[in-house]
Protein backbone atom coordinates (compact mmCIF):
# COMPACT_ATOMS: atom_id res chain seq x y z
CA UNK A 1 0.00 0.00 0.00
CA UNK A 2 0.79 3.87 -0.74
CA UNK A 3 0.16 6.14 1.91
CA UNK A 4 1.78 9.68 0.44
CA UNK A 5 5.30 8.94 -0.12
CA UNK A 6 5.73 5.90 1.98
CA UNK A 7 5.08 1.91 1.01
CA UNK A 8 3.77 -0.03 3.32
CA UNK A 9 4.23 -3.70 2.54
CA UNK A 10 1.05 -5.75 4.92
CA UNK A 11 -0.83 -8.80 5.22
CA UNK A 12 -2.76 -10.98 7.06
CA UNK A 13 -4.15 -14.55 7.11
CA UNK A 14 -6.47 -15.79 9.36
CA UNK A 15 -6.97 -19.65 9.39
CA UNK A 16 -9.30 -22.25 11.58
CA UNK A 17 -10.51 -19.05 13.53
CA UNK A 18 -12.75 -21.26 15.42
CA UNK A 19 -11.16 -24.69 16.23
CA UNK A 20 -7.53 -24.24 16.39
CA UNK A 21 -6.62 -20.29 15.38
CA UNK A 22 -3.67 -19.58 13.18
CA UNK A 23 -2.56 -16.32 12.28
CA UNK A 24 0.05 -15.31 9.62
CA UNK A 25 0.89 -11.38 10.13
CA UNK A 26 3.80 -9.03 8.11
CA UNK A 27 4.12 -5.58 8.39
CA UNK A 28 7.15 -3.92 6.92
CA UNK A 29 7.56 0.18 6.18
CA UNK A 30 7.51 3.71 7.81
CA UNK A 31 4.24 5.64 8.06
CA UNK A 32 3.78 9.37 8.48
CA UNK A 33 0.76 9.88 10.75
CA UNK A 34 0.47 13.60 8.60
CA UNK A 35 0.01 11.51 5.51
CA UNK A 36 -2.62 9.31 7.09
CA UNK A 37 -4.92 12.06 7.99
CA UNK A 38 -4.84 14.05 4.89
CA UNK A 39 -5.84 10.39 3.42
CA UNK A 40 -8.09 8.80 5.95
CA UNK A 41 -11.21 11.00 7.53
CA UNK A 42 -10.16 10.25 11.54
CA UNK A 43 -13.39 11.38 13.41
CA UNK A 44 -12.24 13.58 16.06
CA UNK A 45 -8.77 14.12 15.41
CA UNK A 46 -8.04 17.52 14.26
CA UNK A 47 -4.19 16.91 14.30
CA UNK A 48 -2.20 13.26 14.07
CA UNK A 49 1.54 13.82 13.24
CA UNK A 50 4.33 11.95 13.66
CA UNK A 51 6.61 8.76 12.79
CA UNK A 52 5.92 5.07 13.00
CA UNK A 53 8.00 2.79 12.02
CA UNK A 54 7.26 -1.15 11.69
CA UNK A 55 9.40 -4.22 10.60
CA UNK A 56 7.54 -7.40 12.24
CA UNK A 57 6.43 -10.88 11.51
CA UNK A 58 4.20 -13.20 13.59
CA UNK A 59 3.44 -16.59 12.77
CA UNK A 60 1.89 -18.59 15.46
CA UNK A 61 -1.08 -21.41 15.66
CA UNK A 62 -3.09 -21.36 19.38
CA UNK A 63 -2.26 -24.72 20.13
CA UNK A 64 1.80 -24.59 19.41
CA UNK A 65 1.44 -20.69 22.07
CA UNK A 66 -0.41 -23.37 24.98
CA UNK A 67 1.79 -25.81 24.62
CA UNK A 68 4.69 -23.41 24.70
CA UNK A 69 6.01 -24.87 21.21
CA UNK A 70 8.22 -22.19 20.95
CA UNK A 71 10.29 -23.45 18.12
CA UNK A 72 7.15 -23.56 15.78
CA UNK A 73 6.35 -19.82 17.00
CA UNK A 74 7.70 -16.93 14.41
CA UNK A 75 7.25 -13.59 16.53
CA UNK A 76 10.29 -11.17 15.84
CA UNK A 77 10.73 -7.70 14.80
CA UNK A 78 10.44 -4.24 16.02
CA UNK A 79 7.80 -1.24 16.11
CA UNK A 80 9.17 2.14 16.41
CA UNK A 81 7.08 5.80 17.11
CA UNK A 82 8.51 9.15 17.57
CA UNK A 83 7.26 12.38 17.80
CA UNK A 84 3.42 11.44 17.73
CA UNK A 85 0.91 14.13 18.38
CA UNK A 86 -3.00 13.72 19.15
CA UNK A 87 -5.35 16.34 19.01
CA UNK A 88 -8.81 16.53 18.84
CA UNK A 89 -12.46 16.61 20.05
CA UNK A 90 -12.72 12.55 21.12
CA UNK A 91 -9.66 13.47 23.45
CA UNK A 92 -9.99 15.54 26.97
CA UNK A 93 -6.14 16.42 26.54
CA UNK A 94 -3.74 16.99 24.17
CA UNK A 95 -1.41 12.99 23.49
CA UNK A 96 2.24 13.34 22.81
CA UNK A 97 4.14 10.06 22.22
CA UNK A 98 7.84 11.38 22.07
CA UNK A 99 9.22 7.85 21.76
CA UNK A 100 7.97 4.15 22.00
CA UNK A 101 10.08 1.54 21.21
CA UNK A 102 8.71 -2.30 21.17
CA UNK A 103 10.24 -5.26 20.48
CA UNK A 104 8.87 -8.67 19.73
CA UNK A 105 10.00 -12.58 20.75
CA UNK A 106 7.81 -16.16 20.51
CA UNK A 107 8.05 -15.69 24.25
CA UNK A 108 7.04 -11.76 24.89
CA UNK A 109 6.60 -8.26 23.70
CA UNK A 110 8.92 -6.25 25.46
CA UNK A 111 8.41 -2.18 25.98
CA UNK A 112 12.24 -0.79 25.68
CA UNK A 113 10.64 2.48 26.80
CA UNK A 114 7.84 4.84 26.04
CA UNK A 115 8.26 8.49 26.80
CA UNK A 116 4.31 10.07 26.96
CA UNK A 117 2.63 13.25 28.14
CA UNK A 118 -0.84 13.30 27.99
CA UNK A 119 -2.80 16.57 28.66
CA UNK A 120 -0.05 17.64 31.65
CA UNK A 121 0.99 14.52 32.78
CA UNK A 122 3.88 12.59 31.99
CA UNK A 123 5.26 9.14 32.07
CA UNK A 124 7.94 7.00 31.06
CA UNK A 125 7.62 3.41 31.47
CA UNK A 126 9.26 0.27 30.04
CA UNK A 127 8.04 -3.50 30.64
CA UNK A 128 7.21 -6.86 28.98
CA UNK A 129 4.34 -8.94 27.88
CA UNK A 130 5.21 -12.87 28.50
CA UNK A 131 2.05 -14.48 26.24
CA UNK A 132 0.71 -11.23 23.94
CA UNK A 133 -0.02 -14.32 21.65
CA UNK A 134 -1.66 -16.64 23.91
CA UNK A 135 -3.75 -13.39 24.77
CA UNK A 136 -4.34 -12.12 21.41
CA UNK A 137 -5.62 -15.69 20.20
CA UNK A 138 -8.10 -16.20 23.01
CA UNK A 139 -6.71 -18.91 24.87
CA UNK A 140 -4.59 -17.83 28.06
CA UNK A 141 -4.41 -15.02 30.59
CA UNK A 142 -2.11 -11.96 30.33
CA UNK A 143 0.64 -11.69 32.12
CA UNK A 144 3.40 -8.92 32.26
CA UNK A 145 5.37 -6.43 34.07
CA UNK A 146 6.68 -3.13 34.03
CA UNK A 147 7.91 -0.10 35.58
CA UNK A 148 7.08 3.47 35.25
CA UNK A 149 8.22 7.18 36.49
CA UNK A 150 6.38 10.23 36.12
CA UNK A 151 7.21 13.51 37.06
CA UNK A 152 3.37 14.51 37.27
CA UNK A 153 0.10 12.67 37.10
CA UNK A 154 -2.99 14.53 37.02
CA UNK A 155 -5.92 12.50 37.42
CA UNK A 156 -8.37 14.75 37.54
CA UNK A 157 -8.14 16.41 34.15
CA UNK A 158 -10.00 13.47 33.06
CA UNK A 159 -13.11 13.48 35.01
CA UNK A 160 -15.61 13.92 33.01
CA UNK A 161 -17.55 16.27 35.21
CA UNK A 162 -20.29 13.75 36.09
CA UNK A 163 -20.98 11.07 38.41
CA UNK A 164 -18.47 8.73 37.99
CA UNK A 165 -19.72 5.21 37.50
CA UNK A 166 -17.55 1.55 39.07
CA UNK A 167 -14.61 1.39 36.99
CA UNK A 168 -14.47 -2.67 36.21
CA UNK A 169 -11.20 -4.74 36.89
CA UNK A 170 -10.55 -6.62 33.15
CA UNK A 171 -10.58 -10.46 33.76
CA UNK A 172 -8.14 -12.19 32.17
CA UNK A 173 -4.93 -10.22 33.14
CA UNK A 174 -2.19 -11.05 35.80
CA UNK A 175 -0.07 -7.87 35.45
CA UNK A 176 1.94 -6.03 38.30
CA UNK A 177 3.51 -2.46 38.02
CA UNK A 178 5.80 -0.17 39.97
CA UNK A 179 6.39 3.58 39.87
CA UNK A 180 7.23 6.59 41.43
CA UNK A 181 5.56 9.90 40.68
CA UNK A 182 7.04 13.10 42.20
CA UNK A 183 2.73 14.88 41.92
CA UNK A 184 0.14 13.10 42.07
CA UNK A 185 -3.43 15.42 41.79
CA UNK A 186 -6.34 13.14 42.70
CA UNK A 187 -9.73 14.71 43.55
CA UNK A 188 -8.32 17.72 44.77
CA UNK A 189 -5.36 16.60 46.69
CA UNK A 190 -2.44 17.18 45.76
CA UNK A 191 0.25 14.22 46.50
CA UNK A 192 3.86 14.39 46.25
CA UNK A 193 6.72 11.83 46.52
CA UNK A 194 4.24 8.11 45.47
CA UNK A 195 5.88 4.59 45.01
CA UNK A 196 4.55 1.45 45.21
CA UNK A 197 3.51 -1.35 43.46
CA UNK A 198 0.26 -2.29 41.57
CA UNK A 199 -1.19 -5.57 40.70
CA UNK A 200 -4.02 -7.16 38.12
CA UNK A 201 -5.49 -10.06 38.50
CA UNK A 202 -8.75 -11.92 39.36
CA UNK A 203 -10.80 -8.85 38.44
CA UNK A 204 -9.11 -7.20 41.65
CA UNK A 205 -6.69 -4.96 41.56
CA UNK A 206 -4.11 -4.31 44.53
CA UNK A 207 -2.22 -1.98 46.30
CA UNK A 208 1.71 -2.83 47.74
CA UNK A 209 3.50 -0.93 49.75
CA UNK A 210 2.10 2.63 48.51
CA UNK A 211 3.68 5.14 49.85
CA UNK A 212 2.97 9.46 49.29
CA UNK A 213 3.35 12.68 50.91
CA UNK A 214 0.10 14.46 51.59
CA UNK A 215 -2.37 16.47 54.18
CA UNK A 216 1.03 17.56 55.49
CA UNK A 217 2.01 14.30 56.45
CA UNK A 218 2.72 10.82 54.96
CA UNK A 219 0.22 8.28 54.01
CA UNK A 220 1.03 4.43 53.99
CA UNK A 221 -1.48 2.12 51.48
CA UNK A 222 -1.96 -1.85 51.23
CA UNK A 223 -5.05 -3.52 50.46
CA UNK A 224 -7.33 -3.77 46.86
CA UNK A 225 -10.47 -2.55 44.73
CA UNK A 226 -12.83 -5.38 43.41
CA UNK A 227 -14.94 -5.91 40.86
CA UNK A 228 -16.33 -9.20 40.73
CA UNK A 229 -19.46 -7.61 40.73
CA UNK A 230 -19.30 -4.63 39.08
CA UNK A 231 -22.51 -3.19 40.07
CA UNK A 232 -20.62 -2.61 43.24
CA UNK A 233 -17.41 -2.56 44.10
CA UNK A 234 -15.83 -3.74 47.14
CA UNK A 235 -12.22 -2.55 48.80
CA UNK A 236 -10.45 -3.76 51.42
CA UNK A 237 -7.07 -1.10 52.68
CA UNK A 238 -4.96 -1.02 55.43
CA UNK A 239 -4.06 2.47 56.13
CA UNK A 240 -0.97 4.25 57.82
CA UNK A 241 -1.32 8.04 58.48
CA UNK A 242 1.51 9.61 60.07
CA UNK A 243 1.34 13.19 61.28
CA UNK A 244 -1.84 14.04 58.81
CA UNK A 245 -3.16 17.99 59.14
CA UNK A 246 -6.44 17.54 61.17
CA UNK A 247 -7.50 21.15 59.52
CA UNK A 248 -6.55 20.37 56.33
CA UNK A 249 -7.80 16.88 56.13
CA UNK A 250 -10.70 17.97 56.96
CA UNK A 251 -11.14 20.76 54.88
CA UNK A 252 -10.17 18.43 51.82
CA UNK A 253 -12.40 15.29 52.31
CA UNK A 254 -15.83 15.26 53.19
CA UNK A 255 -15.76 11.61 54.39
CA UNK A 256 -13.09 12.10 56.90
CA UNK A 257 -15.54 15.10 58.14
CA UNK A 258 -18.82 13.08 58.85
CA UNK A 259 -16.87 10.15 60.41
CA UNK A 260 -15.27 12.94 62.89
CA UNK A 261 -17.28 16.19 63.03
CA UNK A 262 -14.86 17.36 65.59
CA UNK A 263 -11.80 17.94 63.15
CA UNK A 264 -13.97 20.47 61.55
CA UNK A 265 -12.99 22.73 64.76
CA UNK A 266 -9.80 21.52 66.18
CA UNK A 267 -5.88 22.77 64.71
CA UNK A 268 -2.70 19.71 65.26
CA UNK A 269 -2.04 16.61 63.53
CA UNK A 270 -3.02 13.23 63.76
CA UNK A 271 -1.72 9.63 63.14
CA UNK A 272 -3.71 6.43 62.95
CA UNK A 273 -3.53 2.77 61.94
CA UNK A 274 -6.99 1.93 60.33
CA UNK A 275 -8.27 -0.96 58.64
CA UNK A 276 -10.94 -0.70 56.30
CA UNK A 277 -13.24 -2.44 54.50
CA UNK A 278 -16.50 -1.97 52.81
CA UNK A 279 -18.28 -1.04 49.28
CA UNK A 280 -18.58 2.15 46.94
CA UNK A 281 -21.38 3.57 45.87
CA UNK A 282 -22.32 6.42 43.67
CA UNK A 283 -19.44 8.60 42.19
CA UNK A 284 -17.27 6.23 44.12
CA UNK A 285 -17.81 7.06 47.31
CA UNK A 286 -17.20 5.02 50.24
CA UNK A 287 -21.02 3.45 51.50
CA UNK A 288 -20.98 4.71 54.71
CA UNK A 289 -23.48 2.45 56.30
CA UNK A 290 -21.73 -0.49 55.16
CA UNK A 291 -18.15 0.86 56.13
CA UNK A 292 -16.19 -1.23 58.66
CA UNK A 293 -13.51 -0.32 60.29
CA UNK A 294 -10.94 -0.85 63.02
CA UNK A 295 -7.46 0.81 64.42
CA UNK A 296 -5.95 3.58 67.14
CA UNK A 297 -5.33 6.75 66.58
CA UNK A 298 -3.29 9.55 68.94
CA UNK A 299 -3.05 13.34 68.07
CA UNK A 300 -0.31 16.29 68.73
CA UNK A 301 -1.94 18.82 71.17
CA UNK A 302 -4.57 20.34 69.78
CA UNK A 303 -6.43 23.52 69.91
CA UNK A 304 -10.23 23.34 69.62
CA UNK A 305 -12.06 26.98 68.28
CA UNK A 306 -15.91 27.40 68.59
CA UNK A 307 -16.69 23.57 68.49
CA UNK A 308 -20.58 24.04 69.26
CA UNK A 309 -20.89 21.40 72.27
CA UNK A 310 -17.54 22.94 74.24
CA UNK A 311 -19.17 26.42 74.10
CA UNK A 312 -22.65 25.49 75.24
CA UNK A 313 -21.04 23.68 78.04
CA UNK A 314 -18.59 26.57 79.11
CA UNK A 315 -21.72 28.35 78.93
CA UNK A 316 -23.76 25.92 81.57
CA UNK A 317 -20.60 26.08 83.80
CA UNK A 318 -19.61 29.30 83.33
CA UNK A 319 -15.91 28.22 82.12
CA UNK A 320 -14.77 30.43 79.72
CA UNK A 321 -11.68 28.09 78.86
CA UNK A 322 -13.66 25.74 77.71
CA UNK A 323 -14.35 28.23 74.34
CA UNK A 324 -11.14 27.31 72.60
CA UNK A 325 -9.15 25.18 74.54
CA UNK A 326 -6.14 23.46 74.28
CA UNK A 327 -6.25 19.26 73.92
CA UNK A 328 -3.38 17.44 75.22
CA UNK A 329 -2.50 14.91 73.23
CA UNK A 330 -4.40 11.91 73.33
CA UNK A 331 -4.83 8.42 72.30
CA UNK A 332 -7.25 5.36 71.80
CA UNK A 333 -8.75 2.60 69.90
CA UNK A 334 -11.29 3.18 66.98
CA UNK A 335 -13.66 0.84 65.32
CA UNK A 336 -16.57 1.82 62.60
CA UNK A 337 -19.48 -0.08 62.43
CA UNK A 338 -23.36 -0.02 61.61
CA UNK A 339 -23.01 3.19 60.38
CA UNK A 340 -20.96 5.03 62.95
CA UNK A 341 -17.68 5.62 64.66
CA UNK A 342 -17.24 3.93 68.09
CA UNK A 343 -14.24 5.88 69.92
CA UNK A 344 -12.87 3.78 73.11
CA UNK A 345 -13.53 5.76 76.65
CA UNK A 346 -10.08 7.94 76.65
CA UNK A 347 -9.09 10.87 78.98
CA UNK A 348 -8.01 13.77 77.81
CA UNK A 349 -6.82 17.41 79.63
CA UNK A 350 -8.86 20.16 78.06
CA UNK A 351 -8.27 23.55 78.90
CA UNK A 352 -6.58 22.47 81.73
CA UNK A 353 -9.65 20.33 83.42
CA UNK A 354 -9.49 16.37 83.40
CA UNK A 355 -12.03 15.06 81.16
CA UNK A 356 -12.67 11.04 80.65
CA UNK A 357 -14.79 10.91 77.35
CA UNK A 358 -17.15 7.72 75.79
CA UNK A 359 -18.23 8.42 72.59
CA UNK A 360 -19.67 7.06 69.44
CA UNK A 361 -21.42 9.73 66.25
CA UNK A 362 -23.55 8.43 63.41
CA UNK A 363 -22.87 8.90 59.60
CA UNK A 364 -26.12 10.65 60.10
CA UNK A 365 -24.49 13.54 62.40
CA UNK A 366 -26.17 12.03 65.11
CA UNK A 367 -24.17 11.55 68.53
CA UNK A 368 -24.25 9.60 71.16
CA UNK A 369 -21.55 11.22 74.07
CA UNK A 370 -20.74 10.77 77.44
CA UNK A 371 -18.42 13.29 79.34
CA UNK A 372 -16.99 13.63 82.84
CA UNK A 373 -15.35 16.59 83.62
CA UNK A 374 -13.07 16.82 87.05
CA UNK A 375 -13.85 20.30 87.90
CA UNK A 376 -12.61 21.54 91.29
CA UNK A 377 -15.31 23.51 93.18
CA UNK A 378 -12.88 27.03 93.26
CA UNK A 379 -12.85 27.06 88.80
CA UNK A 380 -17.00 26.99 89.41
CA UNK A 381 -18.88 30.45 89.31
CA UNK A 382 -20.85 30.95 92.25
CA UNK A 383 -24.27 30.79 90.18
CA UNK A 384 -22.68 27.46 88.04
CA UNK A 385 -22.00 26.06 91.75
CA UNK A 386 -25.55 26.91 92.85
CA UNK A 387 -27.34 25.04 90.08
CA UNK A 388 -25.45 22.32 90.09
CA UNK A 389 -26.22 22.12 94.18
CA UNK A 390 -29.92 22.36 93.66
CA UNK A 391 -29.64 19.64 90.63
Amino acid sequence: AQVGEEAIDASLRLETPVSDPSVDLRVDGTLDLANVRRTLKIAGAEELTGIVVANAEVRARRSDVEAERFDRIDARGTISARDVALRGDALRHPVDVRALELTLTPRAAELGTLDAQAGSSDVVASGRLDNLLGYALGSETLTGSGRFTSRRLALDEWRSGGAVDAIPVPGGLDLTLEGTIDQLELNGVTMSDARGRAVVRDQRLTFEDVRLDALGGRIAVNGYYETTAPERPTFSLALGLDSLDIGETASTLPSFRAVAPITQFARGSFTTNLDLSGALGANLSPDLQVLQGDGDFETSPMLVESFPLLERLGERLELSRLASPTVEAIRSGIRIEDGRLLIEPLRATVGGLGMTVTRSNGFDQSIDFTLTIDVPRSGLAGSALDALTAA
